[in-house]
């Protein structure tokens, strides 16, 4: 989780990108970093989804 939030925080597709998800870097590339609210958003996205990710599988 630290890996992904540091690339949360710095390069925020790849962040994307390293959870697996492909559509979404994309589209974070594409509408620069969610019009430069990506910076504080993407970091607490990323969290949600490697714990809803961990909560599924009992972790």
């Amino acid at each position: 989780m630290p890996v992904a939030l540091l690339l949360a925080l710095v390069l925020s597709p790849a962040a994307y990108y390293y959870v697996g998800r492909t559509k979404l870097a994309v589209i974070n590339l594409l509408t620069l970093n969610y019009l430069l609210l990506g910076i504080v958003i993407v970091p607490i996205h990323v969290y949600t989804i490697i714990t809803g990710a961990r909560n599924e599988q009992g972790v």
